[in-house]
Order: C-alpha cells, then sequence, then structure tokens
C-alpha cells in the first residue's frame, strides 16, 4: 500500500525520526558503558525496540506501510523485573538509567504530540473532502 504524505506529515515524521535516532545512539551507547550485564542485555533490547520505531518511520517517509510486526520486546517485562532489586549498586549506572528515563519521557510526549498533528491533519482532509462533497449535493439539489 503506498501513503501518500503532505509536506506537513513528511515534516513531522523526520522529526519523530530524528528522535527515534536519538534513541536508539542513547540505548546503544550506555549499554556499553554500564557495569551491570543483566541491564546490558536490556539496554542492548530496548535499543532494538527503538530501531524497530525507526525503521518504521523511515518506511512511512518511503511511501509504504509500516511494517508493524515485530518479534522483539518479548523479554523487556521480565528482565525489567529482575532488575528492580539490582538497580541503585552503582551509582554510575543509576545516573544513565535517570538520563535515560527522561529521555524516554520526552520522547514519548513528543511523539505522541507528532501522532495527534498526524490524526488532526487526516481530520482536516477528511472533512475538506466531505465539505467539497456537501457543498456539490447542495449545489445539485439547488439546481434541480
Amino acid at each position: 500500500m503506498q501513503i501518500k504524505l503532505s509536506q506537513k506529515e513528511r515534516m513531522l515524521l523526520e522529526d519523530g525520526k530524528k528522535q527515534e535516532e536519538l534513541c536508539v545512539k542513547k540505548y546503544l551507547g550506555y549499554a556499553s558503558q554500564v557495569q551491570d550485564v543483566q541491564l546490558k542485555n536490556l539496554l542492548t533490547e530496548i535499543a532494538q525496540e527503538e530501531q524497530h520505531h525507526l525503521d518504521m518511520i523511515n518506511e512511512m517517509l518511503q511511501g509504504k506501510a509500516p511494517n508493524m510486526s515485530h518479534s522483539g520486546g518479548k523479554t523487556l517485562t521480565s528482565q525489567g523485573n529482575n532488575l528492580s532489586q539490582g538497580i541503585g549498586t552503582n551509582a554510575d549506572d543509576k545516573t544513565l538509567l535517570e538520563d535515560l528515563l527522561s529521555t524516554e519521557k520526552y520522547v514519548s510526549s513528543f511523539m505522541i504530540q507528532q501522532y495527534l498533528k498526524l490524526q488532526i491533519l487526516q481530520f482536516v482532509k477528511l472533512f475538506n473532502i466531505y465539505n467539497k462533497t456537501s457543498k456539490v449535493m447542495e449545489k445539485n439539489y439547488l439546481i434541480i
């Protein structure tokens, strides 16, 4: 399925792409810096999830419907639960996690705003089509 993007939609997706690229870089960079092996594995897996998000945005920018299926993320919850007891023993790891949490909160909020803007654009397109159609119908009705 081919997706036709307006200039505004393309701009919103390009902004989202930059945010996802930042997340991938941070998760991979921090995974190489943390001391805890479980945490390193978790951050690497989260980086793969962020890469999937980035891939979906790139597909949309190419005019393709994004591939929503993804096999990753199955162990995120279990790894996160196992880590909850061990976090905080290494101050450097804790600082890195606090930075990642801050980034994730910002990017999540940003992406929700972008999604809402895209939905509004779609609504406006539909409304304009409806408005034109109703004017044509009204004109034809008045002529009859």
